[in-house]
């Protein structure tokens, strides 16, 4: 018997939780394979071992004490039962994660104390009830990798579709990622630019800056222009405003490293007070002052 069980009150706070959802983790990551590639075999049994973990039934049970007491780290509630106030020590904590098994037939296995009420702002819970949620938690811990993978497919299959309706080459400038969420152990998908796309539009935005390096701002600008809302106009509705303000960057230090080209002796705080300027509600806007006083802007990827 580990040191854990054996002395629970002691170490239930002290459970190294980064360590348990990283083993959690790396099972849902099996699943997640397994299912793409449909052994289906596979996904039982990894599910099984799941479901069988201690891990991931201390991270369940940990999951409904933060959703019931909407806090980090609760370590005690209060027990109503006949009438006297009982705490819920830290080793009930892991006992109940030790308790929590499906049966053969699905059915909940309950203790004798399921009769205790759970009280937490004026909400009661009974142990029962607490069981059932850790419980749930623990089923979804092994089922949604496998319907993530499932659902990444038909994603993908129509996206390939909507977009090849769009452009014979357009299904190919698109990926799907999917992102990790700590909170719940859960997966997030979402459609991306794929990079080679990303890359294509940055060199072609340097090409034009390092062909015009002699040229007035406002020439620049306007050749700039038309490249960037052609962009914005085509990808906008894809693409994550991450990508955009990332390509934004890009472009500015570009700029900049163009701008100080053609005043070498000047510092960079001039540089930017001649190049740069606020915008209504925007700082920093790459602009250019024309006869009227009217600027003239660059436009940008958000």
């Amino acid at each position: 018997m580990s040191k854990t069980r054996e002395y629970p009150t002691v170490e239930w706070k002290n459970i190294p939780w980064k360590k348990l959802e990283r083993v959690v983790f790396k099972l849902q990551q099996r699943i997640y394979r397994a299912s793409q590639r449909s052994d289906f075999k596979a996904v039982r049994r990894l599910q099984k071992t799941l479901l069988k973990s201690w891990s991931a039934k201390c991270l369940s049970v940990r999951q409904v004490i933060r959703t019931v007491t909407k806090e980090e780290n609760v370590s005690q509630f209060n027990l109503i039962y006949s009438d006297h106030s009982i705490p819920l020590s830290l080793q009930q904590c892991l006992t109940l994660a030790n308790q929590l098994k499906l049966s053969s037939k699905g059915s909940l296995i309950v203790r004798k104390d399921k009769q205790k009420m759970v009280r937490y702002s004026q909400k009661y819970l009974t142990i029962f009830e607490m069981y059932s949620r850790a419980l749930q938690a623990l089923v979804k811990l092994a089922i949604e990798p496998e319907w993530e993978a499932q659902f990444k497919q038909e994603v993908q299959n129509y996206c390939n579709d909507q977009l090849g309706l769009q452009s014979p080459n357009s299904a190919g400038e698109f990926c799907l990622v999917e992102k990790r969420l700590d909170e719940n152990n859960s997966f997030k998908s979402k459609i991306a630019l794929s990079k080679s796309q990303q890359q294509k539009h940055y060199r072609r935005i340097v090409s034009i800056i390092d062909a015009h390096k002699s040229v007035p701002q406002e020439a620049l600008i306007r050749r700039l222009n038309p490249i960037i809302k052609e962009w914005k106009n085509y990808y906008s509705p894809q693409v994550s405003k991450k990508i955009c303000k990332r390509l934004d960057h890009l472009v500015f230090l570009k700029l900049m490293s163009w701008a100080k080209r053609r005043h070498p002796k000047k510092s960079r705080k001039w540089v930017l007070n001649k190049y740069w300027h606020a915008l209504k509600n925007e700082n920093w806007v790459f602009a250019s002052k024309q006869k009227d006083n009217q600027l003239m802007r660059l436009l940008t990827h958000t």
